[in-house]
């Protein structure tokens, strides 16, 4: 490959017949037409002119309205005169956008992991507009299509073992990116986002697999930190799953465990659904978090849980059973498990006593 090439415009490829990961140059960027969200002013007047589309060109005669217009106002496409300025609506990166739709479906797909990649501008600008609470259309096709595709193919695919140490630690960088955005809409029971924050830390996703050798950089090998300084760490130095313990820190680092405690003691609607995308990514990583953590933000969460399984009626469990199209011991089963894992990483009397309490919880929703 040419040295003269911008790295960061590299994308990495998987082939079809499993070969091994391929760097090269991404497509060249389609030419488009930059739209301003203020309109641009004459050069001979001081009246503004409407905004031009590429598609739709609006002359500035039929948009004047008679002439009437003040300086301060605007007018839109349809000859109506606005007054005052209205705050444009946030940008999305329509070109990478289009960009990475057309890579990922491709036969020999594509997934733009590098810096500055269109995976990355697309995470940043979705946690941008999530942050500020304007998410817009083209920001929600990429949550509930693109973002789901990208990450599925990149954590779960047989080809994660073919590519090089810089394509995962690239891989590494947009999951902490996916983390913040989840974060940032956790309290919106997104399934998108859940389903994929359950990906993202799963200790059996192949990407987690592979990488289990890997040594962490928030709990550095013998370094003496407390349970109470942390959120995970390592639990076995044959595989200490550096990375996955990273990404758990990062995690409660971002006040995650806070809010998600925070959703269960909100008093907001629980389904069976959402119960069991909140606690089974933790369940599924509970022999990674710290004692102090357990006791500290799942403790409460687990007395919220059973009280609202408890409280359900039969018509609503199979209403909630039919919504996940699985049978409703499925869902008991992953949440019950997942609580109870949870539980046994707290060393206190009382733990025993909600061990049982799940147990018999368990025995009696077959019952019903």
């Amino acid at each position: 490959m040419d040295t003269s090439e911008d790295k960061n415009s590299q994308i990495f490829r998987r082939q079809t017949n499993n070969s091994p990961v391929m760097d090269q140059a991404p497509p060249p960027y389609e030419e488009v037409v930059a739209i301003t969200s203020t309109p641009a002013k004459s050069a001979d007047s001081n009246v503004p002119m409407a905004k031009v589309s590429p598609q739709n060109e609006v002359s500035k005669n039929e948009n004047m309205g008679g002439g009437d217009a003040s300086p301060e106002s605007t007018i839109n496409e349809a000859g109506v005169t606005d007054l005052g300025q209205k705050e444009a609506e946030p940008e999305f990166p329509m070109v990478e956008l289009d960009q990475l739709e057309e890579m990922i479906n491709r036969t020999q797909w594509v997934v733009p992991v590098l810096p500055n990649g269109q995976l990355e501008v697309l995470l940043q600008c979705a946690i941008k507009q999530s942050t500020q609470g304007a998410i817009t259309v083209p920001c929600k096709r990429f949550l509930n299509s693109s973002l789901v595709v990208s990450f599925t193919k990149i954590l779960t695919d047989d080809a994660v073992s073919n590519w090089k140490l810089n394509i995962h630690e690239c891989i590494y960088k947009n999951i902490l990116l996916l983390i913040e955005l989840c974060i940032s809409k956790l309290s919106d029971d997104f399934p998108p986002l859940l389903e994929l924050l359950g990906m993202a830390i799963n200790p059996h996703c192949k990407y987690h697999i592979y990488n289990a050798q890997r040594a962490s950089k928030s709990v550095p090998f013998d370094a003496q930190l407390k349970d109470d300084e942390l959120y995970a760490r390592p639990a076995d130095t044959r595989q200490p799953r550096g990375w996955l313990v990273d990404l758990v820190n990062y995690f409660g680092k971002l006040d995650g465990f806070e809010m998600l405690q925070k959703r269960f003691q909100s008093g907001t609607a629980l389904n069976v659904p959402v119960i069991v995308a909140l606690i089974r990514p933790f369940g599924e990583v509970s022999e990674l978090l710290t004692a102090h953590i357990c006791q500290t933000y799942f403790l409460s969460v687990i007395e919220v849980v059973i009280n609202r399984l408890d409280s359900l009626t039969d018509d609503e469990i199979k209403k909630e059973a039919n919504k996940q199209e699985q049978q409703r011991g499925d869902s008991f089963s992953i949440i019950l498990k997942s609580l109870k894992r949870i539980l046994l990483r707290i060393s206190l009397n009382e733990v025993e006593e909600k061990v049982r309490a799940i147990e018999l919880f368990r025995l009696k929703m077959i019952l019903r």
